[in-house]
């Protein structure tokens, strides 16, 4: 039995799916696996990575893309069923010229209060792991206080050539 292959502009045409696109990743890690050059693999898929990152931060490549999807009053459906449809995406909003001073008030409290919690964070981190007892300056209170419980998730790191 001859099995067809497909070549990835033919997958492309066709369309992906998410759960073809999760197949085919399984697909890659287990083949990665059997032939152990997940190495060569990590890098490609980081250089991957960038270059897909590079193009869709191109403001040319966007305009572009917007230009095409405008042809389609409804946006436009691809053969996966994908949908592509212009959007307004990272509205922001500066209210430093609305001259409102209550906006301004709360401002400042944020920042005073971010400003008091990353102090307090950063002394927590030094406290000893048996505890240490503290007063309560407002309430006169005595409790004892722990360091922060720390968790770290391992990976890997691939810095990629200039």
């Amino acid at each position: 039995m001859q099995t067809e292959q497909i070549t990835g502009l033919e997958l492309f045409e066709q369309g992906l799916t998410k759960s073809v696109i999760k197949s085919m990743a399984q697909q890659a890690v287990e083949a990665v696996k059997e032939t152990g050059n997940v190495l060569k693999v990590a890098e490609a898929i980081s250089a991957m990575e960038a270059f897909i990152k590079e193009v869709k931060a191109d403001e040319s490549f966007k305009e572009y893309a917007r230009e095409e999807i405008a042809k389609y009053p409804k946006g436009y459906t691809s053969n996966s069923g994908a949908k592509l449809e212009c959007i307004e995406a990272g509205t922001k909003y500066d209210y430093s010229q609305c001259g409102d001073t209550v906006h301004a008030m709360y401002s400042q409290q944020l920042m005073s209060v971010q400003n008091s919690l990353k102090e307090r964070e950063k002394f927590l981190q030094t406290v000893p792991i048996e505890g240490m007892l503290i007063t309560d300056e407002n309430t006169g209170e005595t409790c004892k206080i722990y360091p922060p419980s720390k968790s770290s998730i391992s990976s890997y790191k691939i810095t990629l050539a200039r």
